[in-house]
């Protein structure tokens, strides 16, 4: 069991979906906690952000072709 956790998550370090994930998750962390970010995005560039990341999130599980276990 120890063995498929391990490749698992090293495989999770080889993932493009992974780490795209691992950036928007520290970018929201980001902006819940930076006004200056708030400044910057008015609700349309909002909005065309989420639509470009929902876009990034398809076309890199396209791009997966493996599980995470077997990278």
């Amino acid at each position: 069991m120890w063995d498929k956790i391990k490749a698992y998550l090293k495989g999770a370090f080889k993932s493009k979906t992974m780490w795209f994930s691992g950036l928007i998750g520290g970018l929201g962390a980001l902006n819940d906690n930076s006004q200056y970010l708030h400044a910057m995005l008015d609700d349309v560039s909002f909005n065309e952000l989420m639509i470009a990341i929902s876009l990034a999130i398809a076309f890199l599980r396209i791009l997966t072709t493996k599980s995470l276990d077997d990278k």
